[in-house]
């Protein structure tokens, strides 16, 4: 994932979704309808250019977690 801030911070790359390993965005269409983790603790993130140039921000998802109990 550092390697899509740094260029989400660069200009390189658009904003968009990252997530951890265990992680799976579930889409409808082309609109993002949840995050699930078969893992506990991962998660997924908005990832936007930061306010400052050269800057990158990561946001939290909610993510539901999927699969056998912990």
């Amino acid at each position: 994932m550092a390697a899509y801030l740094e260029c989400v911070a660069a200009g390189q790359l658009p904003a968009g979704y990252a997530t951890d390993d265990g992680v799976g965005l579930h889409y409808v269409d082309t609109d993002l309808v949840e995050a699930v983790s078969c893992l506990p603790g991962a998660g997924a993130y908005r990832v936007e250019p930061g306010l400052r140039t050269g800057t990158a921000v990561q946001r939290p998802l909610p993510t539901r977690r999927i699969g056998a109990a912990e």
